[in-house]
């Protein structure tokens, strides 16, 4: 939660930032790049949760039988 609220901050404060100086065209050239590279590892991560979680299921299905 703490680290949430500093998220917050910070998305907020950059907000305020481009709305002083919008990016220039390389700016936002490389903040596509950083917001892509974001959406892969979110893809990723959701991958791997998803087939642990599936595997925790199974597993807890498994002991619950046994019982």
């Amino acid at each position: 939660v703490k680290l949430e609220g500093a998220c917050v901050l910070l998305i907020s404060q950059l907000k305020a930032a481009v709305r002083e100086r919008p990016l220039t065209e390389d700016e936002t050239r490389a903040k596509f790049e950083i917001m892509q590279r974001i959406l892969v590892n979110d893809a990723e991560i959701r991958r791997l949760a998803e087939t642990w979680l599936q595997d925790l299921d199974s597993t807890m299905s498994s002991h619950q039988t046994l019982q």
